[in-house]
């Protein structure tokens, strides 16, 4: 008889065991898939861990208070996951707090819970994956030319597997193009069950060499893996928030390659501060001839008050009017850049201040114009409508503030709609697309938008951060930025992170770039604006400064935050646990921070109230436990949130 230690491919309560205690007549080994009883269902479960029972009957006795189940079926006599997926799942279950069952489940290939189904993928033969040379850490900077270029001597200098993981499909269809000669793997979310199995089975057994592929490749069972390549590795796509737990694609590749004793190479034009953390503590520095430098390209700051003063009150100074004739006359293509959506940012009350705010997210309404709903609301008959970003519910355009009753609203705020309504009254003969979430919510839509710009000449496009995707495929144009406030004014710790990486790439796409900014500045005082301070300083020295500013300030990635989130439908329900919580990790010595109302990004009716901690990395581990065991119903930890 064996005893067998599994974890339940569902949900289990985080304060209780993620493995349970199993008995089996035959020896399984770990990471095979079976049926185990839970309760009264019947749950697929892998195994974890396998030991005669004369070995451990000793131990059982005198530490289990129960009998244990035997399992019901084994699914075949070959494990479906290699040791390697079983020590990275675990080691995502420790650092995000999370039931370890659904971790397991982003390990397994696509087959069916149904006990009476054998897909052949359960009969492939298990082969123990091979260790590489041991683990290194190299960073790459340079353009998407160039980086492409140090992929391809990777992939001919390198024996074992390499997989290169890219932040969206759009990347994974330029560099599979550069591969087109050689036998490379693609893996995407439109793989079909068949196709995804097959490949599976490829890279378990080491057949598939080149893997090419987003985040989702991370999970697969690597034989040899020798090098992971992570392309534009400061790219936001990284960061996962389709599913629980929200996770970091650079951290799980980092401690793969760790596992299976690989390369990792961390490449982009610019590096992102945790590429700099790892640096740091590999005491290894970035020299700055390495990093882009954007003096040497065409920029023009253009302050807008000074443009009010001359009488211009128009959306776009005079200069950036004259720089799109320019390029009209000479046939060249324009984009203009307005990261924010709608027409106008909010809506307000003229006379006493009040803003109108989703009622379920907090969050403000932004003014889009009536068409982007098309015919969903009947007998609608005003221009303009408001809509909930976070919700994405629509409101009736008011007509009277609800506090005050006064008639006076304004809108404030420039959004795309508004610059494209300008650009349509003063270039009406000029041919403009928009590329944003209202017009292009599919990547086949956004691909037929940029190939149609591309196409037409001259032309413009007015486009959100979306644009950043598909930058290496556009030749270098004019770019407007007509607020660079929209990039910089966020109250989030990364913005000078994001906001420098955002100018610097569009910066560094085009043959000239003309930025206005609504911020006043005298040139005596002793603090320059963040845009100054980016045009005129060099990346390598606003890096270290940030750098040091995230430890001063125990900020990601120096220091973790830990987020315990209290979610209930009553709003004073979960402001009570997030209360009761706080109150309890006093009493173990923690200080936490808050608790202040979060709002849900799909307002669902549930409120939320969050608390914080911040730990060193080397404390944080021991804290989660200290965390876990005083969880209530409804509270859940979200590692450094995004």
């Amino acid at each position: 008889m064996y005893i067998l230690q599994v974890v339940p491919i569902i949900k289990l309560p985080q304060q209780i065991s993620q493995t349970l205690t199993y008995y089996s007549y035959e020896d399984i080994l770990p990471g095979t898939l079976i049926a185990v009883e839970v309760r009264t269902a019947i749950i697929p479960a892998i195994v974890y861990f396998c030991q005669e029972l004369s070995k451990v009957k000793y131990q059982l006795k005198h530490t289990i208070e129960f009998q244990p189940k035997p399992i019901i079926k084994s699914f075949s006599q070959f494990p479906l996951l290699t040791s390697h997926q079983l020590e990275l799942s675990q080691w995502i279950s420790e650092y995000y707090a999370y039931p370890q069952g659904i971790i397991t489940k982003w390990f397994l290939p696509k087959i069916s819970t149904k006990i009476k189904r054998y897909p052949k993928i359960l009969n492939t033969p298990h082969l123990q994956p091979l260790q590489g040379n041991g683990y290194q850490l190299k960073i790459f900077l340079g353009d998407i030319q160039s980086r492409i270029m140090h992929y391809q001597q990777c992939v001919q200098s390198i024996d074992g597997q390499i997989v290169i993981i890219v932040p969206d499909s759009i990347m994974l269809d330029y560099i599979a193009h550069s591969f087109s000669e050689l036998d490379i793997t693609l893996i995407h979310s439109k793989l079909s069950i068949t196709e995804y199995r097959a490949i599976w089975m490829n890279v378990k057994s080491g057949k598939a060499r080149i893997i090419i592929g987003t985040k989702t490749a991370l999970f697969f069972p690597f034989y040899q893996l020798s090098h992971i390549i992570i392309e534009d590795e400061p790219s936001e796509s990284y960061y996962n928030t389709d599913t629980k737990p929200h996770y970091h694609s650079i951290l799980i590749a980092k401690k793969l390659a760790t596992i299976h004793q690989a390369t990792l190479t961390l490449a982009s034009l610019i590096p992102s501060i945790q590429t700099l953390d790892y640096a740091h503590q590999n005491q290894f520095s970035i020299p700055e001839v390495f990093y882009p430098n954007i003096a040497k390209q065409e920029t023009e700051l253009v302050y807008m008050h000074n443009e009010f003063n001359k009488g211009n009150k128009e959306l776009l100074s005079e200069p950036a009017i004259q720089a799109i004739q320019q390029s009209l006359i000479h046939k060249q293509s324009i984009i203009i850049y307005v990261n924010r959506r709608g027409e106008s940012l909010y809506l307000a009350c003229n006379d006493c201040g009040y803003h109108f705010r989703d009622p379920k997210t907090g969050s403000l309404l932004t003014v889009h114009n009536a068409d982007i709903v098309g015919k969903s609301l009947n007998n609608y008959t005003k221009s303009h409508i408001l809509m909930s970003h976070q919700s994405m519910r629509y409101f009736k355009m008011p007509s009277q503030c609800p506090q005050c009753k006064s008639y006076h609203l304004k809108q404030g705020g420039i959004g795309i709609e508004k610059i494209q309504s300008y650009i349509q009254h003063y270039f009406p003969h000029i041919e403009h697309f928009v590329l944003s979430r209202d017009t292009a919510s599919d990547t086949d839509t956004q691909k037929t938008i940029i190939q149609s710009f591309m196409r037409s000449k001259p032309s413009i496009l007015l486009s959100t951060r979306m644009i950043h995707k598909f930058l290496h495929l556009i030749p270098p144009t004019l770019t407007i930025i007509p607020s660079i406030e929209s990039i910089l004014n966020f109250p989030d710790y990364t913005i000078r992170e994001k906001s420098t990486q955002t100018l610097t790439e569009l910066i560094h796409h085009s043959h000239k770039t003309l930025i206005q900014t609504f911020t006043k500045w005298n040139p005596e005082e002793h603090i320059p604006l963040p845009i100054h301070t980016l045009l005129h300083n060099p990346i390598a020295s606003i890096w270290e400064q940030e750098y040091q500013d995230r430890i001063l300030f125990k900020y990601p990635p120096v220091y973790q935050i830990l987020a315990i989130h209290s979610q209930h439908h009553t709003r004073n329900k979960s402001l009570e646990q997030s209360l009761r919580l706080k109150k309890a990790l006093q009493h173990i010595h923690l200080s936490p921070l808050g608790p202040i109302e979060t709002y849900l990004a799909k307002g669902k009716g549930i409120y939320q109230f969050t608390i914080t901690i911040q730990a060193k990395p080397q404390n944080a581990q021991r804290i989660k436990q200290k965390i876990i065991p005083i969880l209530e119903y409804g509270q859940e930890i979200e590692i450094n949130p995004e």
